[in-house]
């Protein structure tokens, strides 16, 4: 386990790093590093922490990409035009649909993962409407 203490220009917060987390993102672990830290939020008496789940070098870091469906929205056709998007910019961010009417998560297969340039975002926002698309 250990601890350490990420700070910007502003602020600083402590880091808690349990053994797995450490183990697997020793390479992120260097002074100095800009890193992407995902965890979870503990506020005590001492003030605020997180306890890390992934840590990665910001150059590593690669969103993944939730796509927001309602119902009336999946049809064949919006699919197909989907699958077109996709592979027209393909790339390596894991997409992920959320059909809204029915509370489902789907996680797509790698072939269907793509880039996130803001083209691609465009598209996709154009099929589906203003911020179906968020980066997390």
């Amino acid at each position: 386990m250990c601890f350490l203490t990420v700070e910007d220009f502003t602020h600083s917060v402590e880091i808690v790093v349990f053994p797995r987390v450490f183990y697997q993102n020793m390479n992120a672990l260097a002074p100095d590093l800009a890193v992407i830290v995902q965890g979870r939020m503990n506020l005590t008496d001492d003030g605020v922490k997180v306890i890390a789940d992934n840590i990665c070098l910001i150059e590593e870091y690669k969103p993944e990409i939730y796509i927001s469906i309602h119902g009336e929205q999946e049809t064949a056709e919006i699919f197909t035009k989907l699958k077109n998007i996709f592979s027209e910019y393909h790339g390596e961010h894991v997409v992920y649909l959320h059909l809204l009417d029915k509370r489902q998560r789907i996680k797509t297969e790698q072939k269907y993962w793509m880039n996130q340039s803001p083209a691609a975002v465009k598209k996709i926002e154009e099929l589906l409407g203003e911020n179906s698309v968020q980066k997390r």
